[in-house]
Formats: C-alpha cells, structure tokens, sequence
C-alpha cells in the first residue's frame, strides 16, 4: 500500500535510547506515517532501505540522530542519500545537531536541524510536511537562501506526553525519569539545551 509519508530513523547504539524516545513520540501521536530505524554503521543497507522506501511512499524523511565522533559515517551516508535520494528531506538531531545546528546545515548538508528536545519538533515537522511539503516548525533550524534560520520552542517537553520507548515493537530501554540540569556548566550544553530539571510522574 502506498503511503503518503515514511520516516527512516538512523541511529546507533550509542544514541538508541534518544531515537527510542522519538520513534514512541512519533508512533504515539497522530502521525500517518511508516517508520523504520536504520543501524547508521550499515551504510549500503541503510541507503538501500531509504531507496525501498522511495517506491513505497510519497515523501520520505531521514531522520540523523549522531554524536560528534559519529561523523565520519553521518557525512558517507548523507553523500549517498543526495546522490542517489535527492528528495528524501535530511533531518538531524543529537548532541550534535544541537551544538552546531549552523555547521550541521552548511558543512553537513542537512536540510533540516532539530536542537534540543526532539518528541514534539519532530512529530510536528512530520505532520506538517505530509499535508503540505513543509517543515520550518518551531524547534528548527533551517538555511532561508544563505541565512540560518533558528527557532525555538516556548517551553520544554512534558515527559508524561510521551512513551519512554516503543515498548509495543517490543523494545525496552532504561525509563528516562528525569530531563535537564539546574547547574549551566559554561562546558556544557545540557542545560541550554533541555533546560531545568523535570521529572516523569511515577504512574508514566
């Protein structure tokens, strides 16, 4: 059956827990989409399933959650994607992404930035761009021509909104029970990037 909209989750094991937590979001909230996650160290089967996914769906997004020293393997697979799926939107997300959200767009070629929290960007982005090709939703980065565009949300996730993981797919991780950090060590981005400390409700 043809979908309007499919979603290829790239990840890896050092960043499963975060993809868990937005593929729940996603899954969990009235997204129409296919959703896939793709090992991001296998490369050729990784774009191989983005091109299955081509002839499955109308649009198909790539969502990128990496780390710095993970790269190396985000560029290669990025550089397949363009050349082989050029249609396929590039999203990124992660400790990187967020860090760098200008770098991420410019030298890594990605179209779309998600910083900070990614459960409520990332399932607006997706419902925005299946009913109309679009995705600068607030949470966003984005190049307009040659500048960088960077909006934010208004206040942090409610983790009670959201499964801590897929737990319906069969995939258990430990619970995140709470987010954020009341410290702001200058060397460090937690806490611009998820603000103060929140905590998940024992009965979620």
């Amino acid at each position: 059956m043809f979908k309007e909209l499919c979603f290829a989750m790239v990840f890896d094991r050092e960043n499963r827990y975060s993809a868990n937590a937005v593929v729940a979001a996603i899954e969990s909230s009235n997204v129409d989409a296919m959703v896939l996650r793709i090992p991001l160290y296998r490369t050729l089967s990784a774009i191989q399933t983005v091109l299955d996914l081509q002839k499955q769906c109308k649009r198909v997004v790539a969502g990128f959650s990496f780390t710095t020293p993970q790269i190396p393997y985000v560029i290669e697979l990025v550089r397949l994607v363009k050349a082989y799926a050029p249609s396929v939107l590039l999203v990124a997300g992660g400790p990187h992404a967020t860090g760098d959200p200008v770098g991420t767009l410019r030298k890594l070629g990605f179209d779309v930035v998600v910083h900070g929290e990614g459960e409520e960007t990332v399932t607006e982005l997706l419902k925005q761009y299946a009913e109309r090709g679009e995705y600068r939703v607030c949470g966003t980065a984005y190049l307009d021509g040659n500048r960088v565009v960077l909006r934010k949300r208004t206040k942090p996730v409610d983790l009670d909104l959201y499964p801590p993981f897929p737990y319906w797919r069969g995939i258990v991780n430990p619970i995140e029970i709470m987010r954020g950090c009341s410290s702001a060590c200058y060397f460090c981005q937690v806490t611009y990037s998820f603000g103060l400390p929140r905590y998940r409700s024992v009965e979620r």
